[in-house]
C-alpha cells in the first residue's frame, strides 16, 4: 500500500501523510497559497507501506 506525506525540505518528520495522492497535492497547494513563504520548502512523498509491519497499537 502507498501513503503521500506531506513534508517540509529539511525535517525529517511528515507535517501530514495521506492515502490519496490527489489529497497530499492539494493540501500542498492550500498551505502554499495561505502562507506564500513555503513555496519551495515544502513538497510531497510517496511512502510504501509493508503490511508486515504493522503495529498492534
Amino acid at each position: 500500500m502507498r501513503a503521500y506525506a506531506l513534508a517540509e525540505l529539511g525535517d525529517s518528520l511528515a507535517l501530514d501523510v495521506f492515502i490519496r495522492r490527489e489529497d497530499a497535492f492539494a493540501a500542498l497547494e492550500d498551505a502554499v497559497n495561505d502562507e506564500g513563504d513555503l513555496v519551495g520548502k515544502l513538497f510531497v512523498a510517496p511512502i510504501e507501506l509493508d503490511e508486515r509491519d504493522v503495529s498492534a497499537n
